[in-house]
């Protein structure tokens, strides 16, 4: 009977010992308990609008689902909230990010145009030069009357604005005031190395056209040949009617092969400067405004407002917002904004109620 119960004892040692020998680290660990998120309230599981500062069930018995501190953090972007996603998720949907960074920024700008032969434009100039000898003859004679006085200024001015209106500018205008010749090449005589050509470009395109950016030209007869130049002048004067603006140009045509009114496609590249470029495909357009998303830490995705600039291409330009260095989501941004729009309701359903 004794050997029997000494069995029982032992087995019962054998069974209770592993609690025992764990039982001071448990007790350690309610000593030194892990932090605890704070929970703010708790939403309803289908209704965002729906909150309770304390645990609850919905109607069809679900619990109400908790939202802690670090949830739907404020941003600078209204109705939007940061997110954190882990490396396994973030593998999971594809998230790409890319840095933003300064570089030289070129802007293509393509139009149709022609090989000028302006006689409008020749005649225009040949009038202004008339016009800037014979005002000083006319105050010169004593039988000129004084009608005639007020007159010859004026008429020095007329035609200058008519050759403004016809596609030069003020600095064009003042060579040929300083030359007194006009300009042979418009009516494609001589020597023809270096013509004229007209582009037509459009509203949205003129403000990034000035002079002496760089310009290449080719043909339908011959795609293998680039003729290059540089912008001249660019018209004050829109076309209302093609709403475009009249670009005049000089290439060089070292074989003469471009004709008078011949048909070319113009390539302007619009010298910018240096400015912050991102990818085109990091930047949300909602309509009223541009959104990245940056990484502020790692695996946290903050929204950003963001002013644009040019697109050059296959990238924005940044005119603010943004700092060079930071990364911005290029692949994967569409499902962080739905996670961002979702999370800065809830946050925002639950400061109201």
């Amino acid at each position: 009977m004794k050997t029997f119960i000494k069995i029982i004892f032992i087995s019962l040692l054998t069974v209770i010992a592993p609690f025992l020998a764990v039982a001071p680290s448990v007790a350690e660990d309610h000593d030194n308990p892990a932090p605890q998120k704070k929970v703010l309230y708790y939403r309803h599981p289908m209704t965002l609008g729906v909150t309770s500062p304390v645990p609850a069930k919905d109607e069809m018995g679900m619990d109400y689902i908790p939202v802690y501190s670090d949830e739907g953090s404020k941003t600078t972007v209204a109705g939007r909230a940061a997110v954190s996603i882990g490396p396994d998720k973030q593998q999971m949907i594809g998230l790409r990010t890319a840095t933003a960074m300064f570089e030289s920024l070129r802007k293509p700008i393509r139009a149709l145009g022609i090989v000028a032969h302006d006689e409008a434009l020749y005649d225009a100039q040949m009038e202004y030069i008339q016009a800037i000898y014979r005002s000083p003859q006319v105050l010169k004679d004593t039988y000129t009357t004084a009608y005639q006085r007020r007159l010859a200024p004026l008429a020095e001015e007329s035609a200058k604005l008519k050759l403004m209106q016809l596609g030069m500018d003020q600095q064009a205008v003042s060579a040929i005031k300083r030359t007194s010749r006009p300009d042979k090449r418009l009516l494609h005589l001589g020597d023809m190395r270096e013509t004229w050509v007209y582009a037509n470009v459009y509203e949205s395109d003129i403000p990034f056209v000035k002079r002496g950016d760089a310009v290449e030209v080719t043909i339908a007869s011959r795609p293998d040949l680039k003729f290059e130049g540089h912008v001249e002048t660019v018209s004050s004067f829109a076309d209302m009617e093609n709403r475009t603006f009249k670009v005049r140009a000089l290439v060089q045509d070292e074989k003469m092969l471009l004709k008078p009114e011949m048909p070319v496609n113009i390539s302007i590249q619009s010298d910018l400067g240096r400015g912050l470029s991102v990818p085109a495909e990091a930047v949300l357009l909602t309509g009223e405004r541009a959104i990245v998303f940056i990484e502020k830490e790692p695996g946290t995705f903050e929204p950003r407002e963001v002013t644009l600039g040019a697109q050059i291409g296959t990238s924005y330009e940044v005119k603010a917002g943004l700092s060079e260095g930071e990364k911005v989501v290029v692949d994967g941004n569409f499902l962080l904004d739905s996670e961002s729009r979702l999370k800065g309701a809830v946050a925002g359903a639950g400061a109201a109620s």
